[in-house]
């Protein structure tokens, strides 16, 4: 099984006689060594991750450089980091297993030899757990929409009012009517502070459940810049950066 990538080492540990690109694990396989090789390419950026049991250097002809042998319980994982650079990485869930695996350093060429077999290596990942409401702790559960609506008469700039009435709103599915009192309660008196974060993920979300996914990522990135995880709001952003919100089936 071949694969051809142009490949550039990276070093994790750097030898200096020897340019190897070695960094050794620091979890329960000590014993492993783990290799990194990007594959630098005009539409798109990533990177291979090889770990094995034991791994040598050996030079053929030197029209093709040194070839890195891997061998045993060999891995070989791909990672892609999609354009433009402050979208995040992604990593393939399928994982390439082999016996033993040669990696041509100057052609970037993969072969795969022996038990050679993907893996599927994760489970369900956890934005199927995303709920469509927000962060709602503040939010009395017991109000309606014309109860917000009579506490914005008193304090026409709460933000907490507004975005109470924009998850009502969301879970009666009007979209558009939700997003507009998302958008004032950003531009209200911003008490509390959570309400800047989460505003702009659950905008974010309506624009996925209404196919718009490059506005919804805008969302997700403004998100991010925040550095407010309450309750860990970074955390849904960066992981609805890479999966499209979905109104879950039991909602």
């Amino acid at each position: 099984m071949r694969f051809l990538v142009q490949g550039l080492a990276i070093a994790c540990l750097i030898s200096a006689f020897s340019g190897r690109a070695i960094c050794q694990e620091t979890n329960a396989h000590q014993d492993r060594q783990r290799f990194l090789y990007t594959f630098p390419d005009s539409h798109f950026k990533g990177r291979f991750e090889l770990s094995a049991s034991s791994a040598q250097r050996v030079r053929v002809q030197s029209s093709t450089g040194t070839v890195l042998q891997l061998r045993g319980d060999v891995e070989v994982v791909t990672v892609v980091c999609p354009q433009p650079n402050n979208d995040p990485c992604v990593k393939s869930p399928l994982i390439l297993h082999a016996d033993a695996v040669d990696y041509n350093e100057k052609t970037g060429e993969i072969s795969a030899a022996g038990n050679v077999h993907t893996v599927l290596a994760v489970a369900a990942p956890s934005f199927a757990q995303i709920v469509a409401h927000g962060y709602i702790s503040e939010c009395n559960q017991k109000k309606t929409l014309p109860d917000y609506s009579n506490d914005l008469e008193s304090t026409p700039r709460s933000s907490l009012a507004k975005y109470c009435m924009a998850e009502l709103l969301l879970q009666d599915r009007r979209y558009q009517a939700s997003v507009n009192a998302y958008r004032d309660s950003l531009a209200g008196d911003g008490n509390p502070v959570w309400i800047k974060v989460w505003s702009y993920i659950q905008i974010g979300k309506v624009f996925d459940v209404t196919r718009q996914r490059e506005r919804a990522i805008a969302q997700y990135r403004l998100a991010i810049q925040t550095g407010d995880n309450t309750d860990g709001a970074i955390d849904q952003a960066r992981e609805l950066l890479q999966y499209p919100f979905e109104w879950p089936a039991n909602q």
